[in-house]
């Protein structure tokens, strides 16, 4: 869990929300992306309450078969929002490692073969 000094912010869930939308920009009308935007100035501030008093239940996730026949498993609109929200607060709330080299400034793949060789011999 995140300790008290580590909340969701109007900025984090602000950013969240343009993500998603951009994400589901060209959804079918009946996908849950629409109800959301449509009621976002309702569920904006619910969420954020819920969120912050970590009251928060993910959804089953859906499956959807494209017209091709591909299945797909999507995360509701809602739950991929605070899935979004979660991985913009964690690295604040989390101590992060120099060995993880995926993160900019901590060498990269470079480093890290470079490492592993030298480890062998």
């Amino acid at each position: 869990m995140l300790d008290a000094k580590h909340v969701f912010t109007e900025v984090i869930l602000d950013t969240a929300y343009s993500w998603l939308c951009k994400q589901r920009r060209n959804f079918p009308a009946n996908a849950d992306i629409w109800h959301l935007r449509f009621h976002w100035h309702t569920i904006r501030g619910e969420l954020l309450q819920t969120l912050n008093k970590q009251d928060y239940t993910f959804m089953p996730l859906s499956v959807v078969t494209k017209a091709d026949g591909e299945t797909l498993h999507l995360w509701s609109s809602q739950d991929a929002l605070v899935l979004k929200m979660l991985a913009l607060a964690l690295p604040d709330a989390l101590a992060l490692s120099s060995l993880c080299t995926h993160i900019k400034g901590h060498g990269g793949l470079k480093t890290t073969v470079s490492d592993l060789h030298y480890s062998r011999n």
